[in-house]
């Protein structure tokens, strides 16, 4: 009966010192943004602007976002928690002033060449 008592509390401190490691690794998890997230932000951008304005703008306007954002939120989970709608915006206006961008209407190819008047 000791030997098992012993084993158990030898098994107890194996789990314990593994629960330590993973936890020391996960607390050490490098903070900011990872690349994945920052692919996911600017594709979001991206999709939410896709047949509204032309590649161009999209393409400058959504890195100016995404720039802006990992500036203010030094993480994603930042962003997460305290990020706004009205903050968002205001972002957007700030990098379409700066960037000089105007909006152009993405292509429409329904209308032939003909049919344009």
């Amino acid at each position: 009966m000791i030997t098992l008592n012993i084993q158990t509390q030898i098994n107890m401190k194996k789990i314990i010192f593994l629960a330590v490691i993973v936890f020391s690794f996960t607390a050490c998890k490098p903070k900011g943004w990872t690349e994945s997230q920052k692919e996911q932000t600017k594709k979001g951008c991206l999709d939410g602007l896709a047949g509204k304005v032309d590649n161009d703008f999209a393409s400058q306007y959504c890195s100016c976002m995404l720039d802006k954002v990992i500036k203010k939120y030094p993480s994603y989970s930042d962003l997460d928690r305290k990020g706004t709608k009205e903050e968002g915006k205001e972002i957007g206006l700030s990098c379409i002033a700066e960037l000089k961008l105007v909006p152009k209407p993405a292509n429409d190819d329904s209308m032939s060449d003909s049919t344009k008047q």
